[in-house]
């Protein structure tokens, strides 16, 4: 946690599966304060937060997924979103989300 910030950042220990061995492939580098690091795609990220909320039922990983379709937009490549998440079994609430954050956009 970077308390001047409040950013908080989250390491993980690379695993086997293929889910895992394609996100770290996706990774892009980012400069934080000044130091060089990997951070994952947006949908990754999303997709990871919906795998976490099926292992321990959360909203709070519900909502940051849907903040992060929101934030992102068009520019995240639903086709992949779609792929994986129907090969890790959220496509249902995926869905779910990509049709309220198309409201919400449509809204604004």
């Amino acid at each position: 946690m970077h308390y001047d910030s409040m950013v908080k950042v989250d390491f993980w220990a690379l695993k086997p599966d293929e889910f895992s061995q394609v996100q770290f492939s996706r990774r892009r580098t980012e400069r934080i304060w000044g130091i060089e690091a990997s951070v994952e795609s947006a949908e990754d990220t999303a997709l990871s937060k919906l795998l976490w909320n099926m292992i321990t039922p959360s909203e709070r990983q519900v909502s940051d997924a849907k903040g992060i379709l929101l934030a992102s937009g068009s520019s995240l490549d639903y086709d992949y979103l779609r792929s994986w998440a129907s090969r890790l079994g959220v496509a249902e609430i995926l869905n779910r989300l990509i049709e309220e954050t198309k409201c919400q956009e449509d809204h604004s």
